[in-house]
């Protein structure tokens, strides 16, 4: 993601990806979609001028422009880690060329069901109750996005389940995929 903030893209495209891999009930490692056309082309990310490189974005957002535009292949339009407000990132006018459009975009809503998940307070909580309506999700439909408070010790996190370390001052939300679960052997 480099410098631009653009993990609801990240975490969007790899929950649509494995949604169509579910839905198709194969994976594909050749799909690979376009973070960089939903950075690029989906006006929702563009906010007072200033693009989602700056400002971030949500996963709402994201999915609000899959389900109605679609998502064109990471070869139409490669990741440059830059908003649309700049010249080399705005939008491609052709998204892929004029007759492969309707044959290489991916629609969530046409194909397969990309889920978003996002409790009242923004992020996942310890509630038993959302983590198994998380799981129920995974299993029906594939990966889910989730977002979570992001400390400023987050940029120092090297692997393992992050844990916010005491004084750590907040430093925004995160977007990830969740594509399962299970148990940190050294944490339980």
């Amino acid at each position: 993601q480099a410098s631009c903030g653009s993990c609801s893209v990240f975490g969007g495209t790899a929950v649509l990806e494995g949604a169509i891999a579910a839905h198709f009930n194969q994976i594909n490692p050749n799909l690979d979609l376009s973070e960089q056309d939903a950075i690029s082309c989906n006006p929702l990310y563009v906010e007072n001028g200033k693009g989602i490189c700056e400002t971030g974005g949500t996963p709402q957002k994201y999915f609000t422009y899959a389900n109605g535009t679609g998502i064109i292949p990471e070869s139409c339009n490669q990741y440059k880690a830059c908003d649309p407000t700049k010249a080399n990132c705005s939008c491609p006018a052709s998204r892929c060329g004029s007759t492969a459009i309707n044959t290489v975009t991916y629609k969530s809503n046409q194909q397969a069901v990309a889920v978003a998940w996002q409790n009242a307070n923004g992020g996942i909580s310890d509630n038993y109750a959302i983590a198994n309506n998380i799981k129920r999700a995974i299993i029906e439909h594939g990966p889910v996005t989730a977002t979570f408070p992001v400390f400023k010790d987050l940029y120092s996190y090297v692997g393992g389940i992050y844990t916010k370390t005491a004084p750590a001052a907040y430093d925004g939300l995160h977007a990830i995929a969740i594509v399962g679960w299970g148990k940190d052997q050294s944490s339980g």
